[in-house]
């Protein structure tokens, strides 16, 4: 069973990767909102089939409201803001840039527990952040690529990236207090898609946003970036159940790794391989995995 659960978070962590690539390249003519849109929109069914599927759809009536406004609370941030900045990153500064920030997300969620939750801070704790400054500081640097001019790095893209990691370091304390209260995952996740995707909807009340996503929305790239976020997002919550957290989280949060291995047939005018892009997604993984690997 737990070799099946680290096979699962595997694979989650290359659909998380390949998410990223897609988007990626769906985001060079198509719209942040159409993209994010068709991610919820083929997400929801799945984990109302889940939910249905394993019985908690029927614990819906009982919920606690506390827990029922944490979970609606995650959505919000994760899907709606967390998932819109991410793209918009993906837009701006490329996967090579993005996806190591955002993956960043697991030091945030040590840190504030530290924080609001009275866990002591560790030497390795405070040797992670140190090492994912410094891979940040990395990625945000301007370079030259190969003579031919300056490749920008916007600010706001790399400040889109980091308060992406940032939510999507939130959110898991406000599921886990909400599975405290409920132990329901997989209805979790679908209230919070059904939350998102009711907010996320209301865009389209505006006839210029109707315009845009009925242009934008079902591209190839767009449609692989939705189907593989969805899959990362189920896989992870059977490899979450299957094998010990620590181990299955190292694993899923690899997820940068693919996303530039993925990008990198298609990296010609989109993205960067340079000396100090490679190093610093080196140093954030490593400062990352630092959290769950170190004993």
């Amino acid at each position: 069973m737990v070799l099946q659960g680290l096979i699962l978070a595997l694979l989650s962590s290359v659909f998380f990767g390949g998410n990223h690539a897609a988007a990626r390249r769906g985001l060079v003519k198509g719209d942040v909102y159409a993209g994010v849109l068709l991610t919820l929109s083929l997400g929801l069914p799945g984990f109302f089939a889940l939910a249905w599927g394993t019985g908690e759809l029927s614990q819906l009536p009982g919920l606690p409201p506390l827990a029922l406004g944490y979970f609606m609370l995650a959505g919000i941030l994760h899907f709606v803001v967390g998932r819109t900045l991410t793209y918009a990153s993906l837009q701006q500064i490329g996967t090579t840039r993005t996806s190591p920030i955002v993956g960043t997300n697991t030091l945030y969620t040590v840190v504030l527990a530290i924080v609001f939750l009275g866990e002591p801070a560790s030497l390795k704790v405070i040797t992670a952040a140190l090492l994912v400054v410094a891979g940040v500081i990395l990625l945000s640097r301007q370079e030259h690529a190969n003579g031919n001019g300056s490749v920008s790095v916007k600010s706001y893209g790399v400040a889109y990236s980091l308060v992406a990691g940032f939510i999507f370091g939130v959110t898991p304390l406000l599921v886990r207090a909400g599975l405290l209260l409920a132990p329901l995952p997989a209805l979790s996740a679908t209230i919070s898609y059904a939350v998102a995707l009711s907010l996320y909807s209301l865009g389209l009340l505006s006839p210029s946003r109707r315009k845009t996503t009925s242009r934008g929305t079902i591209t190839y790239p767009f449609l692989l970036a939705a189907i593989s976020v969805n899959l990362g997002q189920i896989l992870r919550y059977y490899a979450l159940n299957l094998a010990p957290a620590s181990v299955a989280s190292t694993i899923i949060n690899a997820f940068p790794l693919f996303a530039l291995i993925f990008a990198y047939p298609g990296r010609r005018g989109l993205e960067t391989y340079s000396r100090s892009v490679l190093g610093g997604a080196a140093l954030i993984l490593i400062g990352v995995n630092l959290i769950y690997l170190a004993p």
